[in-house]
């Protein structure tokens, strides 16, 4: 079965390089470009990973995270946060997010986090 993940990131370049990484590593994905209704996107998705951007419109991601993490039956699913903002990582791992990547990425080092938790 494909394997689900969105991601959220509110610049929609990167949304676009997401999108064509992971759709050709055979993944499915789903896009938001902010964090308005995430939690019932979610519930209806049910993703296997969430890709989450640190700085997005009304709320960070370690809020976010936050917010995922305190839903029954959402709280297993990994989130690893992107973020150009080497200060977030401590935020974001606090929050409960199982990793962090630092933009600009590696496309490899990207693709192997994933598969580390899928």
């Amino acid at each position: 079965m494909m394997k689900k993940i969105i991601v959220v990131d509110d610049d929609p370049e990167i949304l676009d390089s997401f999108n064509i990484i992971l759709s050709e590593e055979g993944y499915k994905v789903y896009l938001k470009n902010d964090g308005k209704n995430l939690l019932s996107c979610i519930k209806s998705i049910n993703p296997n990973l969430i890709l989450l951007d640190f700085r997005l419109p009304g709320k960070n991601g370690d809020e976010i995270t936050k917010e995922i993490k305190n839903q029954n039956g959402l709280s297993n699913i990994p989130i690893i946060i992107v973020s150009a903002n080497y200060k977030a990582e401590d935020k974001s791992l606090k929050a409960g997010a199982s990793d962090f990547i630092a933009k600009p990425f590696d496309i490899d080092f990207l693709l192997e986090k994933i598969k580390e938790y899928l």
